[in-house]
């Protein structure tokens, strides 16, 4: 279970302890905006292209602090042969899964 209130990027890294940029947007508002200006490219429209990259910039490195983070705690976790056959199985059923659709 991923620690946080959710599964989304900002909870995740925010209780890992990631203190990122506060940018004031979310993905959403990336999308809204974007789609604003590409439907009408006046300059009333156009986004404030510093601050998106800024939050972009964020996501990513948050992205990378919860995946060091993750590499550390599953590197404290012991292999052993069951678990290892049963990720096997695992990641084969949903391969399977995937060539059937």
């Amino acid at each position: 279970t991923l620690p946080g209130r959710s599964n989304g990027l900002g909870d995740v890294s925010a209780t890992l302890g990631y203190d990122g940029a506060t940018t004031g947007l979310s993905g959403a508002a990336v999308a809204r905006k974007y789609t604003r200006w590409r439907d009408d490219e006046g300059p009333g429209t156009e986004p404030a292209w510093s601050v998106h990259r800024r939050y972009c910039e964020d996501d990513v490195r948050a992205l990378a602090f919860v995946t060091e983070e993750l590499l550390v705690k599953a590197s404290k976790v012991p292999e052993t042969p069951v678990s290892t056959t049963l990720f096997f199985v695992g990641f084969l059923a949903i391969f399977l899964l995937d060539m059937l659709h």
